[in-house]
């Protein structure tokens, strides 16, 4: 009963895509919707890429960085229920990677976009934070 359900929401769904005008990405370049504001407090913007030298941004994404190694490495961040523990490994492989580019010269303004967004979301766990 639940397969044949299930079934039936998804034809809904590729019924109402299809009814919608909307097409796959694949097929016709469609963008992706924007990610909300709530979502990420560094959409569209990036006060990294904003500094003025490429030291001062390698010196902001460095601290994350280690902040995220350190929370990633935490036994009470691991054995935590709370998202924590996911967002910053992902803050510590995003940030990694815009210090990567930022070593190279380049200033990846979507890569430091994507690690400030990782590591706000790190912080906003306010289960973890109790517990210190």
């Amino acid at each position: 009963m639940l397969k044949h359900l299930v079934v039936a929401a998804g034809l809904l769904a590729a019924l109402a895509t299809a009814s919608s005008g909307v097409r796959a990405a694949d097929l016709g370049g469609v963008v992706p919707a924007p990610i909300p504001a709530a979502y990420c407090p560094a959409v569209g913007h990036s006060s990294i890429a904003s500094l003025p030298t490429l030291g001062a941004m390698q010196a902001e994404v460095g601290a994350r960085y280690s902040t995220a190694v350190i929370e990633s490495e935490n036994p009470r961040v691991i054995f935590n229920r709370a998202p924590r523990l996911e967002w910053a490994y992902s803050a510590r492989a995003t940030c990694g990677i815009a210090l990567g580019y930022l070593s190279t010269g380049e200033v990846n303004v979507e890569r430091l976009r994507k690690c400030e967004c990782d590591y706000a979301r790190m912080g906003d766990d306010v289960v973890v934070r109790a517990l210190y």
